[in-house]
């Protein structure tokens, strides 16, 4: 009898794909970690069992807990492997479950969602900081926000809309002079900005994975030794008592794989990247139709674009790139089934018709001049028929009406 298919959906055909830091494409390197990794677990091999098969195993994800923790400048024993950067997230706002909570208006949703519940549930005081039009923390806010008292305070280095960074060297002091934690969601900085937990001065700090194109379904939750950090998931004594459950191997040793890679390039790719954003943006300012960068022209990611197309609707449009090979977002993944306007914009004082024309364009190691030029010709043709159908209704949709 013939096998049926593993998957049964066709490859997409994707001529640009600029949409990394919704998930990166995996890296050679992870993959060929994990086949390894496979190979040697094919026989089982718990990393919590005493025999030679767990032995292995256990092997394996403390030589993955060693490199991971090499790259952020920390101890083998202070990094637990998640499932991801939103578990990680999570984790660290019950971490530390007795401080009031200070968040920033732009956090991803695995942080301000959960953020919303406890405030809600009246279980935990919650402060929210706003940020400037750039898309950064005051200083001066977030004293306000932090009022002279202990807190949690919980910053994203780098924000996954428009790529802005935050500047921990002022903002961290304010936290710990109070007496505070403070956990940084490092999910998109990580290989595009030097990490490093002590001058960060982070408690925890959240990875991911598929960001750095390992595998999705796995993420590293830092916690400095020592910070008084209370485990939200028990049961075994797995990840020193933090994070029960059988861990992901396969996959921890894929995210190391992957995140050595990211680093070891990074600073290469970083000026690269950037050459290709801005020559994404001048292709844009020729555009016959105005566009809104949102992305910081300085301070921010070097592979992240996000612009507004006023008059148009930023999903419709990205839903015709996608129909000519060229993949974008929106905004953030994790947000997009819930269909509500980007956050980020508004909290950066964007207008409605700004927040609903935005696309964000990112890219990564994979990304050529040849896939930009394609995405700019599509693009201009694009904006060139809604300039021509203004005031009705497009075939495809792309106006905003």
């Amino acid at each position: 009898m013939r096998e049926k298919p593993l998957f049964s959906q066709a490859p997409a055909r994707v001529r640009a794909y600029l949409d990394y830091n919704a998930s990166a494409p995996l890296r050679a390197v992870a993959r060929r970690a994990m086949e390894d990794c496979l190979r040697l677990l094919q026989r089982g091999g718990n990393p919590s069992s005493p025999h030679a098969a767990g032995r292995a195993a256990r092997v394996a994800l403390e030589e993955a807990r060693e490199r991971v923790a090499a790259i952020i400048g920390a101890r083998p024993l202070e990094i637990v492997f998640t499932s991801g950067g939103t578990e990680s997230n999570n984790m660290a706002v019950r971490g530390w479950e007795c401080l009031p909570l200070v968040v920033s208006a732009i956090e991803h949703p695995s942080i301000l969602r959960l953020a919303e519940c406890l405030r809600a549930s009246g279980t935990r005081e919650v402060r929210i900081v706003p940020v400037d039009e750039s898309g950064r923390i005051g200083a001066g806010d977030l004293a306000r926000s932090v009022g002279g008292r202990p807190c949690l305070a919980c910053i994203c280095l780098a924000n996954n809309e428009v790529g802005t960074i935050q500047e921990m060297e002022e903002l961290a002091p304010i936290v710990r002079r109070q007496g505070g934690k403070l956990h940084i969601d490092a999910v998109q900085a990580a290989g595009r900005i030097a990490l490093d937990v002590d001058r960060l001065e982070a408690d925890s700090l959240s990875l991911s994975g598929h960001k750095v194109g390992g595998p999705p379904g796995v993420g590293v939750l830092y916690v400095r030794k020592g910070s008084g950090f209370c485990a939200s998931q028990v049961g075994g004594g797995q990840e020193g008592g933090l994070r029960a459950g059988t861990e992901n191997v396969v996959g921890a040793v894929g995210l190391a794989a992957a995140l050595e890679e990211a680093e070891c390039e990074r600073e290469v790719q970083g000026e690269r990247l950037e050459r290709l954003r801005e020559k994404l943006w001048r292709g844009i300012e020729r555009m016959p139709l105005r566009a809104r960068r949102n992305s910081p022209e300085t301070g921010s990611l070097a592979n992240t674009l996000n612009v507004s197309f006023p008059g148009l609707d930023g999903a419709s449009l990205a839903a015709a790139l996608d129909l000519e090979g060229v993949a974008v977002s929106t905004g953030s993944a994790c947000a997009a089934g819930a269909g509500e306007p980007s956050h980020v914009l508004r909290a950066m004082a964007r207008s409605a018709a700004e927040v609903r024309g935005a696309i964000r364009f990112s890219m990564g190691g994979g990304t050529t001049e040849p896939e930009v030029d394609y995405a700019l010709r599509v693009l201009a043709g694009l904006v060139e028929r809604a300039g021509k159908c203004r005031g009705s209704a497009l075939e495809g949709g792309i106006d905003g009406g």
